[in-house]
């Protein structure tokens, strides 16, 4: 009820025909005026009008889970080994030859050698901060075009119209 009555009161002080002029006495309002007729007019459009303010900057902080990984541990040199191992069989039986069973054992290696440092071992929350551009555009007013009586009014309110919807104003007899 508050924002209608708001509508209301900025609506009735700006209310305007379409071809230019100012408002004038003689222009149809929300509230109820000595000699007037209510009338129903019909919603053409509804859009919003900005107020321009372009784009600050603020710091925006959430917390978030970083993964823990394992530090060395284990036997490396025995996983670097066994690596080379199962990775020189492997090689050998895919291509047949020694060649391959020596990129096997090399591969093989590798892998063995990085085995516990990709393993993650638990999670800890850490503070991120980020300054993020925020739009400082809020709505300033709606502007709708109201067709009442033969004439196109522009009204200015605090909330939209459905277009297409029907608006109830006092008009001078």
């Amino acid at each position: 009820m508050k924002r209608f009555l708001i509508a209301v009161v900025m609506a009735s002080m700006s209310i305007f025909p379409v071809s230019g002029a100012l408002a004038h006495e003689r222009a149809p309002s929300f509230n109820k005026f000595p000699d007037s007729h209510r009338a129903a007019g019909v919603v053409l459009d509804s859009y919003p009008v900005y107020a321009g303010g372009g784009t600050t900057t603020r710091r925006v902080c959430e917390n978030v889970q970083v993964p823990i990984y394992a530090q060395g541990g284990g036997n490396q040199a025995g996983d670097i080994v066994g690596g080379a191992v199962v990775g020189g069989i492997l090689g050998r039986m895919v291509s047949g030859n020694s060649s391959g069973a020596t990129a096997g054992a090399i591969v093989g290696g590798m892998v063995g050698a990085n085995q516990h440092q990709n393993r993650i071992v638990g999670y800890r929350t850490e503070r991120q901060c980020n300054d993020v551009q925020v739009s400082n555009n809020r709505v300033k007013y709606y502007e709708s075009r109201i067709q009442l009586e033969g004439r196109i009014y522009r009204v200015r309110t605090s909330s939209p119209f459905q277009q297409g919807g029907t608006v109830h104003m006092w008009v001078h007899n």
